[in-house]
């Protein structure tokens, strides 16, 4: 499959969040990417918790410190850069679906699976 562009560059700052819609395992899902020190972090928008989208629709997906990925429905934590449980309600060992993400000439695209 093609790769889907989610926004412009500009559009996602230091620190922000954009929510999207993917192909993912073969189902259209929620999706969202983060940047971190200049990265891309990309991930479906399901709690390993519960199974819910992190931000309940907000688009809010940091703890307030900026820290990590936080589940705005049980508090479930879980590191930027490896989508994995980092505290609260998550199990030990769980970590969020990565969704391949790449940036190219001032786009921001996915890349289904």
């Amino acid at each position: 499959m093609d790769r889907i562009a989610v926004a412009p560059s500009s559009a996602l700052p230091e620190g922000g969040a954009l929510r999207f819609r993917i192909q993912h395992e073969g189902a259209p899902v929620e999706a969202f990417v983060v940047r971190q020190a200049g990265e891309l972090f990309a991930y479906v928008n399901r709690c390993t918790h519960r199974q819910v989208e992190l931000d309940l629709g907000a688009g809010i997906f940091h703890h307030p410190d900026g820290s990590v990925l936080r589940c705005r429905a049980h508090g479930a934590m879980f590191d930027i850069r490896s989508g994995a449980c980092a505290g609260g309600m998550c199990s030990k060992g769980s970590a969020l679906a990565r969704v391949a993400v790449e940036e190219h000439d001032g786009t921001i695209y996915a890349l289904p699976t």
